[in-house]
């Protein structure tokens, strides 16, 4: 039984409350006010994205690396609570073929929120968005998006499970 389902002293379900930090310096935006139906219409999970301004990224959560993929576009990171989060960078249709990534981190290591786990060159433009999905969101009992300009360290969403 995980900590998160046991009962407290009242006889109600225990609730976790977190935070998804800001993965790079930018706007942060709801996922329905994105362009692309995959992350706008949920069918990933719920989450924010962020149009950077930098090119530093960083880990919106503390946990363990699972995957590494499209040339390390996609990175997935299993929290310390037990949500999946997949922090996807979406470079523009035109600058997909030039756009490079230099990560940090590799699938296994374990990473704090806020750690820096690479740096991406977008190409030609930064008319990019990075989106962070929390692939298991049926997890979720709330998510509350904070919009707007952020920093890196800058709590961008919190959650309860």
């Amino acid at each position: 039984m995980s900590i998160f389902s046991k009962e407290n002293k009242s006889g109600g379900k225990r609730k976790f409350t977190g935070e998804l930090m800001s993965c790079v310096k930018g706007e942060i935006i709801r996922l329905d006010n994105v362009k692309d139906n995959i992350f706008s219409s949920g069918i990933l999970g719920e989450g924010y994205a962020v149009i950077p301004e930098d090119s530093e990224i960083y880990s919106p959560v503390s946990g363990r690396v699972l995957d590494i993929s499209d040339n390390g576009l996609s990175i997935t990171v299993k929290s310390d609570d037990g949500l999946i989060v997949l922090v996807h960078i979406e470079p523009t249709p035109s600058d997909k073929r030039s756009a490079s990534v230099n990560l940090t981190v590799k699938v296994g290591d374990t990473i704090n929120s806020g750690d820096n786990i690479g740096e991406i060159d977008f190409g030609k433009t930064q008319k990019s968005l990075i989106a962070v999905i929390i692939t298991n969101s049926e997890r979720l009992l709330e998510l509350k998006v904070k919009t707007g300009i952020s920093l890196p360290n800058y709590s961008a969403a919190t959650y309860s499970i």
